[in-house]
Parts: C-alpha cells; sequence; structure tokens
C-alpha cells in the first residue's frame, strides 16, 4: 500500500542533493529496487508506471504534480505537500523544509544514499537506458510495471516464491 509519508520525505531529502524533477523519481525508483533486494520490501509502496523515459512512481510523481499543476492527487495531503516542496520551472524540485529523519529508517536512507551515489551524477540519458530494465520492458507503455518482475529481475529466489503467491493491488 502507498505510503505518502514515506514518499513525501524520500523526496524531500533527495531534493536536498538534487532538484532534478527526472533524477528524483529515478533514484527513489533505484532506492525501492535496493531496499527491496537488501530488505524484502521497497520503502515507498509506490506503483511503478512504465513511462516513455523509464518507470515513474505514480505516487510520488503525483505528489510533485500536486503543487506543480495543481493536481487534485489527494486534498487530504494538500497542505502537507504545500508546506514541503516548490515545483519552479516545470522540473525543478525544491525543498520547503528539512526532511523528517523520523519518517525512514536508517535501512531505508542506507539504500537512499546508495541510489543518490550510482545516479546523481548519471545524465538523462543514462538514467533513462538504465531504467528500461527487464521490469521496465515486460510493462506495457504507460502500464503498471509487475513487482513480481522487478522482484524477477534482481534474482532472488524467497522473494519470487513469495510475490509468485501475492497479488498486488492498485490503489488509486
Amino acid at each position: 500500500m502507498f505510503n505518502f509519508e514515506k514518499t513525501l520525505e524520500t523526496i524531500l531529502y533527495i531534493s536536498e542533493k538534487s532538484q532534478d524533477l527526472y533524477k528524483i523519481l529515478k533514484i527513489i525508483y533505484f532506492s525501492d529496487i535496493i531496499h527491496l533486494k537488501k530488505f524484502g520490501r521497497f520503502i515507498t509502496e509506490d506503483n511503478y508506471i512504465a513511462m516513455e523515459n523509464g518507470p515513474v512512481p505514480s505516487g510520488a510523481y503525483d505528489i510533485i504534480k500536486m503543487v506543480r499543476d495543481n493536481f487534485p492527487f489527494n486534498q487530504d495531503y494538500k497542505d502537507a505537500v504545500s508546506a514541503s516542496l516548490k515545483v519552479t520551472n516545470r522540473t525543478s524540485i525544491q525543498p520547503k523544509r528539512k526532511f523528517n529523519e523520523k519518517v525512514l529508517s536508517k535501512s531505508e536512507i542506507a539504500a537512499i544514499d546508495q541510489s543518490i551515489k550510482e545516479n546523481i551524477g548519471l545524465t538523462f540519458n543514462e538514467l533513462k537506458n538504465k531504467s528500461h530494465d527487464f521490469a521496465h520492458k515486460n510493462a506495457d507503455v504507460n502500464g503498471l510495471i509487475s513487482v513480481k518482475d522487478i522482484v524477477e529481475m534482481i534474482g532472488d529466489k524467497d522473494l519470487s516464491d513469495y510475490y509468485n503467491s501475492y497479488s498486488r493491488t492498485v490503489v488509486v
């Protein structure tokens, strides 16, 4: 189930290092994969959509669109998002506050830090190519990326067995 609070804090944490929307969304994707591989679960519990330029965490993108486009994602979150983020030039995400370190665990921050280290210096095209992975390629364009495909991609037999018996529900 999508975790709004962890996702918002993840965006804030990453935006302290990079304000580029595309990089933030890709760093979230790779952070979730790193954490899934090490600890058996995503950080944000977001659903990933196979967009033309790579996987996009749907809920994280909706949070950004709330500020940027006045997107009516969830009005219960509007005040928290408006008090936390500012978007300029449609793709520059600026934190209005420091992230709340009590929301993210040490393992989650470590996974995000690893993803930042591995991805922050990559160009748009390098990130695009890197994120066009097995799971992305197996999904329909603009369709949901299967968690089973992500698990299969990371090659963890125990997780694969678990997710083969698990049906992920998309909550809108």
